[in-house]
């Protein structure tokens, strides 16, 4: 007997949202698997809950270049919070929880404002010096142009490779932070005039990374809309007890994902 494979394939990838969480059964139920259905398509989808746009940007890369070349025909990825970041570690505990769910994780461990309230072994070990961070380190800015970065390599990397690519964002908070850091006049009330120019430089340097990207790899973050925004159009979609999409939302989610690859939206 010839199985015929289908001939395109499709890989996600993004954080709880994209993965399905709270879903009854998350790998029917999610946005990938309906996407793939309209594009006649085989799929994966790599996503983890808590997932960092570091880990994002990593593992697709990874994905693709491990990839039989011209397997892949399709991407869609689903940016996460920006707050959140990773880094390696080998701790025995998070080894083992790392080997409990190998499906999702590896020894990168996925950190965020919230994980310094976490009760497991390896977060509080690391508490005050998560704390420090995020109140002494971390902005929005670095936050923000490593993810553009990430964006605009993983659009010519796909276009290299002829796969088609479309990126976006979930997250509602995600979208009014870019929009408030990105605004002309938050140079204004700086008196310093080095100070004006470095703010001014970044918004400058956004702004660019624009201009070089389309804008189907920018969905909600262009427009300033997100995938929340969307939903409210419906009225037959909603969110689930923990916030994230209903089953109706991702079938929703992924007929309009569909149409952007198809040249028909991009919002």
């Amino acid at each position: 007997m010839t199985i015929l494979q289908k001939k395109n394939f499709l890989l996600t990838n993004g954080c709880s949202f994209c993965l399905g969480d709270e879903l009854t059964d998350p790998k029917n139920q999610h946005y990938s698997k309906f996407l793939a259905e309209h594009l006649d398509a085989d799929y994966e989808c790599i996503a983890a809950n808590g997932s960092s746009n570091d880990r994002i940007f990593r593992t697709t890369l990874n994905y693709i270049f491990g990839a039989e070349p011209g397997k892949i025909t399709h991407v869609a990825i689903q940016w996460s919070a920006l707050q959140r970041t990773e880094y390696f570690c080998d701790d025995e505990d998070f080894c083992k929880f790392r080997e409990e769910n190998f499906e999702y994780y590896d020894n990168f461990m996925q950190m965020s404002p919230y994980a310094s309230e976490l009760e497991r072994g390896y977060y509080k070990r690391r508490r005050q010096a998560i704390k420090e961070y995020y109140s002494n380190m971390f902005n929005l800015e670095t936050a923000t142009m490593h993810l553009y970065n990430y964006i605009e390599t993983i659009y010519n990397v796909c276009k290299q490779l002829n796969i088609k690519v479309i990126q976006g964002t979930f997250h509602d908070q995600m979208v009014n932070e870019i929009k408030s850091i990105t605004r002309s006049d938050r140079a204004d009330k700086y008196k310093n005039n080095t100070q004006k120019y470095a703010v001014l430089k970044f918004i400058s340097d956004i702004y660019n990374i624009f201009d070089r990207v389309p804008n189907d790899q920018f969905m909600g973050i262009y427009f300033f809309s997100s995938f929340g925004r969307f939903t409210q159009t419906f009225n037959d979609i909603g969110f689930l007890k923990g916030g994230h999409p209903d089953e109706h939302a991702h079938k929703r989610w992924g007929g309009y994902l569909y149409d952007v690859f198809q040249g028909n939206q991009c919002s």
